[in-house]
């Protein structure tokens, strides 16, 4: 249901898009329309048209040869797009990355700085949808799924260092550099292998709910904790005990305040944990969150980084956090004490709750010389 749910909102999506350029060029607002070489069959040259997805492009071909005959689907059909319009859209595409075919979301003029958003558990890419697009006017976002999550397939002995690996390779294969690094939740552990190893490389960071101190790991992580000093299989299932439907919706709304609850959508979990319960996803939870150990005793390399090299960095920070400490705001602000930091009304997920409020303060955060270094 997943997967067909997307599919679905994709095709309608550019549907939608296909119905109002027929109707512009009806209207006689765009122009060149070549003679079809057989009936039902016609090339359109569009001066400023958004390419659909590779895979919402070929559905929408398939659904409309049923009803109407073939016709050049039209990402082929535009000869004359511009580049930097073209990608206002987000843009899914699997990307193979050291045999690991990467779901990623991109979108901006690949000539603006680049932007690495890094999501964390349960969710995927998809947990920056109300964002990308205002980001995208001043960035080329970068928006992977990481393996095991969304449309990115499970990959053998599961890491936050290999999953750095395959996103280092991601970047290069994309031609990027230096870039903004968005950091959440698992994705810190990611993101600040990348940041560690190449520091010159990061025009700044965006802390959001995003945990590299002790003062973060509250009394929550007791059965954690006690899973890493002794890995056996009960300590394992006491640890991992919320890998199930209830635990999953936890993650979005427990502990919060009613009124915040209410403005997330239940189909966020819902999707999660149909997400989660594919071929494969659980085993790699399992394995991360054993590994999130290993980030834990980086702590100690990631002070000295942060000491070292002071990136620029925004804080956005969700109070009703179940899962880190009000208190890592804190450490973060005494790490780096130009940081810009606002704390929010807010869940962990503070991107369903206030994505306007933190696209306006990205933005300002990047055009006002975040990151200019």
């Amino acid at each position: 249901m997943h997967d067909r749910e997307r599919a679905g909102r994709h095709v309608l999506r550019d549907a939608a898009r296909l119905l109002d350029v027929l109707g512009r060029v009806a209207d006689g607002q765009l122009h060149t329309v070549i003679p079809p070489k057989s009936p039902g069959r016609g090339r359109v040259q569009l001066p400023h048209v958004i390419q659909p997805d590779p895979v919402a492009c070929c559905l929408v071909r398939r659904n409309a040869e049923e009803s109407f005959g073939r016709f050049v689907p039209l990402r082929s059909a535009c000869h004359s797009i511009d580049e930097a319009d073209a990608m206002d859209t987000p843009q899914l595409a699997q990307i193979e990355v050291a045999g690991c075919a990467l779901a990623v979301r991109t979108a901006g003029a690949r000539t603006n700085p680049a932007l690495l958003l890094i999501h964390g558990f349960p969710s995927s890419s998809l947990s920056f949808r109300n964002v990308i697009d205002a980001l995208a006017r001043d960035c080329f976002v970068i928006a992977p799924d990481m393996p095991g999550s969304g449309d990115s397939a499970p990959i053998e002995n599961p890491s936050f260092a290999r999953f750095a690996d395959l996103t280092e390779e991601l970047l290069a294969r994309l031609g990027v550099d230096a870039f903004h690094l968005y950091l959440h939740d698992h994705g810190a552990a990611v993101g600040l292998h990348l940041a560690t190893r190449a520091p010159e490389r990061i025009r700044s960071l965006v802390v959001q709910n995003a945990n590299a101190h002790e003062s973060g790991m509250g009394p929550s992580w007791t059965a954690t904790r006690n899973y890493w000093d002794d890995p056996t299989p009960e300590r394992e299932s006491a640890a991992t005990a919320h890998l199930t439907f209830a635990g999953t919706r936890d993650q979005y709304v427990g502990g919060l305040p009613p009124d915040i609850a209410a403005r997330i959508d239940a189909q966020r979990w819902e999707q999660d944990w149909q997400n989660l319960l594919r071929p494969g996803r659980l085993d790699t939870q399992r394995a991360l969150l054993l590994d999130y150990r290993s980030h834990v005793a980086r702590f100690a390399e990631i002070a000295a980084y942060l000491e070292r090299w002071q990136p620029p960095a925004l804080l956005l920070w969700g109070r009703h956090d179940i899962f880190f400490d009000l208190a890592e705001t804190l450490s973060w602000m005494n790490a780096l004490p130009r940081m810009e930091a606002h704390i929010l009304d807010g869940p962990h997920f503070l991107l369903e709750t206030h994505a306007a409020e933190c696209a306006a303060l990205m933005r300002a955060f990047f055009t006002k010389g975040g990151g200019s270094r």
